[in-house]
């Protein structure tokens, strides 16, 4: 299967690429910050973009259950 690649989308593409390389950010940079960003604009949900080692999510749940404990929810009925 070929798929077209117009040499408008590959020079931005290689454009792109290259703000990352000159960056020196791989996996955590301003990149990443514009895919969760527009990542969350489509899905409407909270996103959080990982590599292979799971440690952000980690930070991430982190800083949620943190959230939660200074912030608990106000329940509507109480159990007896």
């Amino acid at each position: 299967m070929v798929l077209p690649f117009e040499k408008e989308y590959r020079e931005r593409y290689y454009q792109l690429l290259d703000e990352v390389f000159e960056s020196n950010f791989w996996s955590d940079g301003k990149m990443t910050r514009v895919f969760e960003e527009k990542f969350e604009e489509f899905t409407g949900l909270h996103s959080c973009a990982v590599t292979s080692d799971d440690q952000k999510i980690k930070n991430k749940s982190q800083n949620l259950q943190t959230f939660i404990l200074q912030n608990p929810p106000k329940l509507k009925y109480e159990y007896q």
